[in-house]
């Protein structure tokens, strides 16, 4: 278990390439973002100058969701590596989510990017209960 209070930095590797097509445009930023919040949240340090763990962040597959249809699923696949003050992995994983949005009054594009965002967020989510959990 890693204890909170340590600090975990969080590294997302680039997602040009994995969002060309796309209708919701996957930036480092919005991977970034929830885990951050959400290891704060659990009380885990996300900045700072002192040794910790490293948590870099690879997108493996990402669909936006067609923009044609009334209901929006998004897919995202991220694969996780935990390392350790020396570099050393101490756990890594794949995660997948599929979230879809009912339809409602908000515009397609709306629909697109709420179905995504609640996708890294739960994302997110198990990867801080991971982390939590780690030797």
């Amino acid at each position: 278990m890693i204890a909170q209070g340590v600090l975990v930095r969080v590294n997302v590797a680039e997602t040009d390439q994995i969002s060309k097509g796309q209708v919701v445009k996957l930036t480092t930023a919005a991977v970034t973002a929830p885990i951050v919040e959400h290891l704060s949240e659990a009380g885990y340090l996300t900045h700072g100058a002192a040794e910790g763990f490293t948590l870099d962040v690879t997108v493996a597959f990402y669909d936006s969701g067609n923009y044609i249809g009334m209901a929006k699923t998004a897919r995202i696949g991220m694969d996780f590596v935990l390392a350790d003050a020396a570099g050393d992995t101490v756990r890594n994983w794949h995660a997948d989510c599929t979230h879809r949005t009912a339809f409602n009054m908000e515009s397609t594009a709306k629909r697109n990017a709420t179905a995504v965002a609640a996708c890294l967020d739960e994302l997110a989510q198990g990867a801080v209960k991971v982390i939590h959990g780690a030797p």
